[in-house]
C-alpha cells in the first residue's frame, strides 16, 4: 500500500490472485464491498462478537473490519481454492483471533470439484460453472459449529456467506440451535431454483430478521425479495435482528 486506506497501513502488503475483477478493483480503490461493513457499523449493537466469513477470498471483508472500531472475540475463514487460501493466509496471519481453514462449509464432510473462473477469483464455486476445477474440501457446516459452540454460546454470531451458488441451502441448513445466536446474516441471492424449491423454510429464516437490506444498503421488504427471485435477479441480502 502507498497510502494508509481502508485495508491497512501504508506499506502494508495486501496478496491478490491474479485476475481480472478483484485485482484491478483493489489496485485502483484500495477497498472491496465496503458496504458490508457500513451495515456491521450500523447492525451491531453488541461488545461479544464472532465473525463466520464462509467464502472468505483472500480475507478483504475481515481486514477492513479488523481497521473498524467494532469489538470482534474470534474471527473464522473459510477458503477452499489453495492458490486463495495462500493470500489469506499471509493477509491475516498476523492477527490471534482469525482462525483460517483451507476448506469449505456446506451440509455434508466430503471432497469435491471446486470450479475455478480464471479472470475472477471470486467466482468459484462447487456448483458446476466452467471446465477447469480443482478437488477441494467441503466441510458440515453444524459439525463445526457443534465443535465451536462453547465460544458461539455466550455471543453475537455474525455470518457472512459468499459461495456462488450454495448461500440459500446454507441459510436454511444450520441447525435451529446455532442459528437462534446469528445476530446479523449477509448472503449472496443466486440459486433461485433453490429457493423456489424451500420457499417456506427459506423466508421463515427471513421473517426472523428485524432489518433487511440490499447491497446498496436501502431497506427491502419480504414481497421485494419474492419479487426479486422470480425474476432470477441476483444480488445481496444483508439481515440483522
Amino acid at each position: 500500500l502507498d497510502k494508509n486506506c481502508l485495508l491497512g497501513k501504508k506499506k502494508d502488503k495486501i496478496y491478490l490472485v491474479p485476475d481480472e475483477i478483484i485485482a484491478p478493483y483493489i489496485l485502483k480503490n484500495a477497498c472491496w464491498d465496503y458496504e458490508i461493513i457500513h451495515f456491521l457499523k450500523k447492525n451491531i449493537r453488541n461488545n461479544n462478537n464472532i465473525f463466520i466469513d464462509i467464502g472468505a477470498n483472500v480475507g478483504l471483508i475481515t481486514k477492513q473490519l479488523l481497521k473498524t472500531n467494532i469489538k470482534i472475540k474470534k474471527i473464522f475463514c473459510f477458503e477452499p481454492d489453495k492458490n486463495t487460501f495462500e493470500c489469506l493466509k499471509q493477509n491475516l496471519s498476523k492477527n490471534k483471533i482469525i482462525t483460517t481453514y483451507n476448506f469449505g462449509l456446506g451440509l455434508k464432510t466430503k471432497s469435491l470439484k471446486l470450479y475455478k473462473n480464471k479472470m475472477n477469483s471470486g467466482d468459484n464455486s462447487f456448483v458446476k460453472k466452467s471446465k477447469i476445477y480443482e478437488i477441494c474440501k467441503k466441510n458440515n457446516i453444524n459439525s463445526f459449529l457443534k465443535k465451536n459452540y462453547k465460544i458461539i454460546n455466550n455471543n453475537h454470531l455474525i455470518y457472512k456467506s459468499d459461495t456462488q451458488g450454495m448461500d440459500e441451502e446454507l441459510f436454511i441448513g444450520v441447525q435451529d440451535k446455532y442459528f437462534k445466536k446469528i445476530k446479523i446474516a449477509i448472503i449472496e441471492i443466486t440459486n433461485h431454483k433453490f429457493i423456489t424449491k424451500n420457499d417456506k423454510m427459506f423466508f421463515s429464516r427471513i421473517k426472523l430478521f428485524k432489518n433487511l437490506y440490499d447491497k446498496k444498503l436501502n431497506k427491502i421488504t419480504i414481497n421485494e425479495i419474492r419479487h426479486r427471485v422470480k425474476n432470477n435477479q441476483e444480488f445481496d441480502l444483508l439481515m440483522s435482528r
